[in-house]
């Protein structure tokens, strides 16, 4: 890694080191879906938290919801890792549903959770069912 103004890989890795230990996994875990290219689910995670609310449009936070949705298929399940991700979610979800129409929220909850366990499955869905009935946001 070749960061700029002279900064070492050392001082890169003490800032990313709590995102290793949390979501480790899902650094390696790519997808490539929409024949767009493979980025890791911590790369489109961290793309929903850091651009999601203003930098991207509504249809590129769908896609990506859906392929954070498809990793959890292949993920850990039951253990560290939903703890760690289940928060970071429902934190996301909470703030991005108040983007969409109604009509649209179902279908993003749905992508999101179709291969979640199914405690996360039902927190997701109630989110989602608690938005359809909040205004729009900027209505």
């Amino acid at each position: 890694m070749d960061l700029s103004t002279g900064t070492n890989d050392g001082v890169a890795l003490q800032a990313l080191r709590p995102l290793f230990e949390s979501l480790g996994t899902l650094l390696t875990t790519f997808n490539r879906g929409g024949g767009r290219p493979a980025t890791s689910i911590v790369h489109d995670l961290l793309k929903l938290w850091l651009q999601g609310e203003t930098g991207i449009s509504l249809e590129e936070t769908q896609v990506l919801y859906r392929r954070v949705g498809n990793a959890l298929l292949v993920s850990d399940r039951d253990g560290s890792l939903m703890r760690h991700l289940r928060p970071v979610l429902v934190g996301l979800l909470d703030r991005d549903l108040k983007r969409f129409a109604p009509q649209d929220v179902r279908h993003l909850a749905d992508a999101l959770s179709m291969h979640a366990p199914p405690e996360l499955r039902e927190l997701l869905q109630g989110r989602a069912e608690a938005a359809q009935f909040m205004p729009l946001r900027g209505q």
